[in-house]
């Protein structure tokens, strides 16, 4: 999207190249390329804010918000949602005899195969928060049979783990992988604050 967004203000700055070349009014150009700058600065916040949503929104959901250009969906609301809780067993103990470099290392590996699943089956990532993650189903867009999905995605992060563990393993790291799914209705909604 960025790329084609470049692309044409390139070609209207080369418009207004030759324009000034052949001799057009000056004031005309500038006049022109005020609206350009303009153009340029909502695509570089709408942007920001796809970049700002996606680290909380799966991100065809982040692109239908800003499209839109209506945060509506995210407002207060009670619904129905099937929501998967998963962590690494033996992860506290881990935690305090490694090194901090170390920790992160795993943490990185760990959220780095788990992470794309949430996308793959469409949920909504709650937070990561050490080894702990939260990812719910039907909200804020609802999703057909969000239980489905659900359990199909704790299964493929159940495998994803294993062969994270098995390596982890061979290294001395005595870690396991423990997923939990709940079913019922939420009071859901953006909260917090914007700087």
């Amino acid at each position: 999207m960025f790329e084609r967004h470049f692309e044409i203000c390139m070609m209207l700055i080369q418009s207004l190249y030759r324009r000034l070349q052949t001799g057009e009014q000056v004031e005309d150009v500038l006049f022109r390329s005020r609206g350009l700058e303009a153009r340029v600065a909502e695509q570089v916040e709408e942007l920001g804010r796809v970049g700002r949503l996606k680290r909380f929104l799966p991100p065809q959901l982040a692109e239908l918000i800003v499209s839109q250009g209506d945060e509506k969906i995210l407002e207060s609301h009670r619904r129905e949602i099937v929501v998967v809780f998963c962590d690494l067993r033996g992860y506290t103990a881990f935690t305090e005899t490694a090194e901090p470099e170390e920790v992160f290392k795993f943490l990185r590996e760990y959220h780095g195969a788990l992470g794309p699943l949430v996308a793959q089956f469409e949920g909504t990532l709650d937070h990561f928060s050490g080894d702990g993650i939260m990812v719910f189903f039907n909200d804020p867009v609802p999703c057909p049979d969000p239980a489905e999905r659900a359990v199909k995605m704790a299964m493929s992060m159940r495998e994803a783990a294993s062969r994270l563990i098995t390596v982890w393993r061979r290294h001395g790291c005595e870690l396991g992988f423990g997923a939990g799914i709940a079913q019922g209705y939420a009071t859901l909604g953006q909260i917090g604050f914007s700087r």
